[in-house]
């Protein structure tokens, strides 16, 4: 088990200190990626390719939050939610806890 291994499995580490030794064993290119991702033939408009050799998994976002768009598959169905500023503006945080966690269920069930 290297050094980094053990810091990553110690539950007493603190983010900061799991962080900074995924970095350490990052190569300068590896952290470029994370930080811009790269354009692929994803499916998602935010697609960030992960680093196997560390763990690291792709990261899979994609616009949100007024419904999830696709460089791909154009024509996909998606619910066209409404704009958080109009939701806010209802002052009614059940429907906002809705929108959200609707919201959050359909990205998910795409991948994001």
């Amino acid at each position: 088990m290297t050094a980094m291994d053990k810091i990553l499995l110690d539950v007493s580490a603190t983010a900061e200190a799991k962080a900074t030794a995924l970095l350490d064993q990052m190569t300068d290119d590896e952290k470029f990626t994370l930080t811009v991702g790269l354009i692929t033939e994803s499916k998602y408009v935010g697609h960030t390719s992960g680093i196997p050799r560390l763990g690291i998994p792709d990261i899979n976002n994609n616009d949100g939050p007024a419904g999830f768009r696709t460089q791909i598959d154009q024509g996909t169905s998606t619910t066209a939610f409404p704009s958080a500023l109009s939701l806010a503006s209802s002052w009614d945080p059940n429907l906002i806890y809705e929108w959200a966690t609707t919201d959050a269920k359909e990205f998910r069930g795409k991948g994001a």
